[in-house]
């Protein structure tokens, strides 16, 4: 959850035991936002974290290590990020390139994946060995969902509707649910 401190006029980020009801403060960057995205890892160890303020900055804090690492200091304030099984982050540092990135934490490889087909992304995922994206290709009006195989390095569009799709799950491996909306 987060806290307003008025000593510096931001939002502290802090975990609470479940069982034990203790908080503790993780040592992450204030925000001058007061829900700034957020995402931890499936492991539960890592958490992707937006520092907004004068500049946007994606960090990962670690909470085994009790570290933090700024992945990037050039993100646009309405990015989107989400987590590969394991330590692996994928983010866009502005939704108006078609540029998506992948950071494995433990080796800190980074990745640079260009979607030619993006003039706007609006959000990632990633399930198995494909990148998912809303995203909206430069001659079309409305948000499709697409999918980036990692191995064969293929786009695929995977919905064609008349309206926007706001959002989707996967359910396995072959199938995914999705929703639209019709008024934009």
């Amino acid at each position: 959850f987060q806290q307003y401190n008025e000593r510096i006029r931001g939002y502290d980020l802090w975990k609470i035991d479940i069982n034990s009801k203790k908080k503790q403060k993780v040592n992450c960057p204030p925000s001058s936002s007061a829900i700034p995205p957020l995402r931890w890892s499936s492991c539960g160890r890592y958490l992707a974290y937006l520092n907004t303020g004068q500049t946007n900055e994606l960090w990962v804090y670690d909470t085994r290590e009790k570290s933090k690492v700024k992945i990037s200091s050039t993100v646009d304030t309405y990015t989107n990020f989400n987590w590969q099984e394991g330590a692996t982050l994928w983010y866009f540092q502005s939704p108006l390139q078609g540029i998506v990135h992948s950071y494995q934490i433990e080796s800190k490889n980074q990745q640079r994946y260009t979607f030619f087909e993006a003039a706007e992304i609006k959000t990632i995922d990633f399930y198995k060995n494909k990148v998912y994206a809303i995203l909206r290709p430069p001659s079309e009006k409305y948000y499709q969902l697409f999918s980036y195989d990692l191995t064969t390095e293929s786009f695929e569009k995977l919905t064609d509707e008349p309206f926007n799709v706001t959002n989707f799950v996967p359910i396995n491996k072959e199938e995914f649910s999705y929703a639209y909306n019709k008024d934009g």
